[in-house]
Formats: C-alpha cells, structure tokens, sequence
C-alpha cells in the first residue's frame, strides 16, 4: 500500500511545451472513467516514475493537445479549443496556499500555470492521489485564494480527472471526517459510550461525563458514584442510564443526573462472601423490560458472581444459576447481546456462551479458551470480535461463524470496537483504523480521516477502540500504540 502523503511542496517545476498528443474525445485519460462517488478502491496505484514525477508526450488521433507534468498529472484540450495564453505547464506547485484543516491532503498540489488561463471550451484536468481512507475529492484555489471543491470529478487510474474552463492550483484532497474533542479530558482511557438526555456519556475509571455539544464541552456527572468507580459499561433502557462499575451497577435519568446505587443486599445483588463489598459488575445487556447484569470478582470466582437479570430497572436481581452452572469457572462477563430467542454472552476464557431458553441452561457456541472482546447483533445476525484472531459473524450463534475480512484482518484483529446502525456496522480493526460494512462484513469501506496515523510506516496509531452511535454521529476513542495518550473523537455518520 502507497503511503499517505502530507501536503508536498518546494519541488521543482516541470515545465513542458504544448504538443500534440492523442486520446480518446470524451475521456482523453482513460476510456472508462469511474464516479467518484462509486470509487471503492482506496489502495489504487498512483502514476508516476520512481522520483515521483515524470513528463511523456501521448500522441492523439484527433487532434486534441495533452500536456503532461509529474506524475502524469495532465491537462487536455479537444481539438479546436484555443487559450488565452500560447505557453502551459503542469508541474508539483512551490507556493500554493495551504490547504484548510477540513481538509487531508491526498497528494501533492499541482501548478496549472499560467494561473488565470482561460480556455473556448472546457479542457480535462488530471490530477493523480495518493492511497488514503475515504473516497478522494477534487479542489482547486487560485493564487492567494481559497481552495474550492471541483463539481464531476471522477476517478481513474489512481487520478481524478474533472471539466474545467481555467487554470490555477489543483489538489486531491479528503474532507477530515473524525474531529477530536478530547479538550481536558485526559490522561485516562474511555471505557463506554451511550446517548441519552439530548447529549453523550462517557464511561472512565473516575468516573462519568456529559457532553450535549457533541464533545465539545464536558462536565462531570458522578454524584452518588463511588470514588474512582471504574465505569465499565454504560446501557440505556427507556429513560434510564446504568453504569457498570467495580462496586456494582448504578442507575441515573436526565434532569439532576444523580446516581442510585442498586448493589446492596436489598436489590439481590451479590456481595463478596469476605468482604461483604458488591461484587464488581461487567458488561450490561438491555432486551426489552430486562436487564443483564455480569457480576465477578477480581479475588476468583466466588459462588454467587455470574450473570444477573432484573424486570424492574435494577430495583431488583435475579440471579441465572444455569449460567454459573456452565460458567462456574469464568465470571468475567465481556459483552452481551441477543438474537430472536436466544442471550449470547462473551467470557474472559469460554469464548461465546449461548441460552436458548431465557438463560435456564447454557452451552458453548464457539470460541472455546478464546478472549471475546465484544459481540453485537445486526439484522438476524450475531458478530463477535475475538481478540486473539479477527472479527466472526453467525446467524445462530451456535458454530456457523465466518471469519471476516480475510487476508485485510490476518495480521490485524479487530480489539474491541463494535457498533451498528440501521444495516451498517461500524469497527476498530486495530491498525487499519475504523471501517464500516453494508453487507454484513462481505466488504469494508475506510472511514479513518482525521484519526492519527503513522504516515511512515502506513498504519493508525489507535488502537483498543470504543465505537457508540446514536443514529446520527458516531464517537469513538482509544489508546496511542504507546499507551500515552487517550484522546476521543467524534464524526458525522457516512452517507
């Protein structure tokens, strides 16, 4: 894969003299030219010698004038179009101005000189980019200008190729689509995510935050919550928010966003036999009127952790004797979803345990010994992410599992980041940085611009991602490889 490439500039110029060349009328670059917004394939190759840019004459076989700059950068001229100047070149540009934070770079900018030229009639641009998430766009600015995007362009070749009646400044470029929003949240990783009371929470080990300017701004919503709670899970039923913490599960709505403990003895839930301390809760499950409630203990697997259920909001628990019949060995609870009649758990060490009664008796369906970082249901289907081996989707949850991705995920397992909306499902695969899928996992399209990326050695430097979506946006946030660093960043959600 060819490495993203930062805005290229103080190159020399290739100048070249107007000649006649040849091409196909309607599509002088190649004969079958791609929309742009059909374009799926962002490691296309990028022309150009070994240097980086290189100049050919093309002969044509109706008259029409092509002239060529580095990197196959070109423009043509049908026949008959004349312009208001007699000298053109196409060369990598020295002095244009800089484009805007909106904007990703995906290749050098190019000088279409005489800046001004006019031309009778519409000439074809050819502007190569460089490989890069998200499809590619055209801009152009003039001299001092602003950059302006470029309407039809389209792609081929590893170029963008556009209709103009001007010259000037061109440049291939992305819409920056994740913006960070960390502000003075930092130096402590996120743990979840859930929308609720017209803004976002934020689960961290010190607490809760609320933002209702998509990150923007963040305030503190930890009243009633222990110290240093260690939020594990946040599950929105109804009107109600709960956070899974190390001393159980907590309730708050909007309006005082004040916390209700709902650990003790009187609401069932299960307290540690030496300590007389709530046992910690893991991941959290919403189905309808019912929530599941994961409950183990960081000293063993003392007999009464497993997996809870409550009907009235978490007033009160029950616990699954079933699941700690199967799982007595492996309390910790990872994720928790559902399909039509069935609650599918993921574990620490016993891979997927699966009821198909309402929790009374379990069985393994798949993943035995493995680490389940997440699972979710989408559209019949179940998708776990294993964090040893890759993403995997079943229709049953019980051993139909397809590994996803292929050759794209052999060396990058996804870690943790699941989330859908609608048909789409949206994950971290590590260092290929977020992308999202509309056949179920078939296929992956990028959706990583703007996220930090290691532009020498070509991959994303997040990794161990949370991904929540409200329909609308979509916000995620992770580590650095370095494990320094833990910003947070949310994006509009692709069309």
């Amino acid at each position: 894969m060819k490495p993203r490439t930062k805005l290229k500039l103080g190159m020399t110029c290739l100048a070249l003299c107007l000649t006649a060349t040849a091409c196909d009328p309607g599509s002088p670059f190649n004969s079958s030219p791609i929309p742009a917004s059909e374009y799926d394939d962002p490691d296309a190759g990028t022309p150009g010698g070994p240097d980086g840019g290189h100049s050919s004459d093309a002969g044509t076989k109706d008259g029409g004038t092509t002239v060529t700059g580095a990197n196959g950068a070109a423009v043509y001229l049908p026949p008959g179009v004349t312009a208001s100047s007699s000298s053109l070149r196409v060369a990598m540009a020295t002095d244009a101005p800089a484009l805007p934070s909106s904007l990703e770079a995906r290749g050098p900018v190019y000088a279409f000189t005489p800046h001004g030229t006019t031309f009778s009639a519409p000439v074809t641009v050819r502007v190569p980019f460089d490989t890069g998430a998200g499809m590619p766009r055209l801009y152009t600015a003039q001299p001092s200008g602003a950059w302006e995007e470029v309407a039809g362009a389209t792609v081929v070749n590893g170029a963008l190729q556009a209709q103009v009646t001007h010259f000037s400044y061109f440049a291939a470029g992305t819409p920056v689509v994740w913006r960070n929003v960390t502000g003075s949240l930092t130096n402590a990783s996120y743990t979840a995510f859930a929308f609720l009371c017209g803004g976002i929470f934020a689960g961290r080990s010190e607490g809760v935050y609320f933002s209702n300017d998509l990150g923007q701004t963040w305030k503190a919503v930890s009243t009633g919550l222990p110290s240093n709670p260690a939020v594990r899970f946040l599950a929105v039923q109804s009107s109600s928010l709960f956070a899974a913490t190390r001393q159980g599960v907590y309730r708050t709505g909007c309006g005082t966003l004040q916390w209700t403990a709902l650990n003790g003895t009187a609401n069932g839930w299960p307290q540690h036999p030496q300590w007389a301390t709530p046992l910690t809760s893991g991941a959290l499950g919403v189905n309808g009127s019912l929530l599941y409630a994961g409950a183990e203990s960081a000293s063993g697997n003392p007999p009464n952790a497993g997996l809870y259920v409550s009907s009235n909001a978490g007033t009160s628990w029950s616990k699954l004797t079933g699941y700690t019949s199967y799982a007595a060995n492996d309390s910790d609870v990872r994720a928790i979803a559902f399909l039509p009649g069935k609650i599918l758990v993921g574990t620490f060490y016993l891979g997927v345990v699966l009821s198909t009664d309402g929790g009374k008796t379990w069985v393994n369906g798949g993943f035995y010994t493995h680490n389940i970082s997440n699972v979710i249901a989408l559209n019949q289907s179940v998708f776990v992410a294993v964090t040893e081996t890759g993403l995997y989707r079943s229709s049953t949850g019980a051993g139909d599992w397809t590994r996803l991705g292929g050759n794209m995920l052999s060396n990058y397992p996804p870690l943790r980041g699941l989330a859908s909306v609608g048909k789409r499902l949206f994950a971290d695969l590590a260092y290929l940085g977020i992308r999202y899928s509309d056949d179920l996992g078939d296929t992956w399209t990028p959706y990583s611009s703007g996220l930090p990326m290691d532009t020498f050695n070509q991959y994303f430097t997040m990794e161990q991602w949370n991904l929540a979506t409200n329909g609308t946006v979509l916000i995620g946030a992770g580590r650095d490889s370095r494990w320094s660093n833990y910003p947070l960043f949310v994006a509009p959600l692709p069309p």
